[in-house]
């Protein structure tokens, strides 16, 4: 028996250990040391639940499997863009937290972007994402990702003084 099959034994107990340690190249004196080490952790029919993919011990909380799906909060942002004065296009993000760290706005070469009139405002949509708004708006034109690339625009947090400075653009 090998070190690692020991550890990735689902429930080790006290006669693997000495079976391993039985074993094992050590020396006795060290065998010993070890054996005490263990004395009163590991016990007869008590073993520890252990990963059988990592061989790491398990938490409470994995065993009792209190695992649960959550409902995330996203954001949708609206970012002006610089080239086109007048023309935003619209992000979303499951992290609202790293909006003040991006430097660039990654789109899809080869998907559609819809420009949409909303409210007197030239929106720039991924085709697909056209549901998540609310009715009444108007599709003037179609652009491919690829367009878009290049274009600067200005992040949400631009007027900081730590974001002054940093060009911010679409990229592919």
């Amino acid at each position: 028996m090998t070190y690692w099959q020991f550890r990735l034994c689902a429930k080790p107990s006290a006669r693997l250990l000495l079976h391993y340690l039985k074993l094992s190249n050590l020396r006795p004196s060290k065998a010993t040391k070890r054996k005490s080490n263990c004395a009163g952790r590991v016990t007869e029919d008590r073993g520890l639940p252990c990963c059988a993919r990592y061989g790491t011990s398990l938490s409470q909380h994995e065993l009792i499997d209190s695992y649960r799906d959550l409902a995330h909060r996203s954001v949708f942002v609206k970012l002006p863009l610089i080239d086109k004065p007048g023309e935003f296009i619209l992000v979303w993000t499951a992290t609202p937290w790293t909006l003040t760290a991006n430097t660039s706005l990654a789109v899809h070469p080869d998907m559609e972007y819809n420009k949409v009139e909303e409210y007197g405002e030239s929106l720039n949509v991924i085709a697909g994402a056209l549901a998540s708004l609310k009715p009444g708006y108007k599709v003037v034109d179609t652009v491919m990702g690829s367009d878009l690339v290049g274009l600067r625009y200005r992040g949400p947090f631009y007027d900081l003084p730590a974001q002054q400075g940093i060009e911010t653009r679409v990229v592919a």
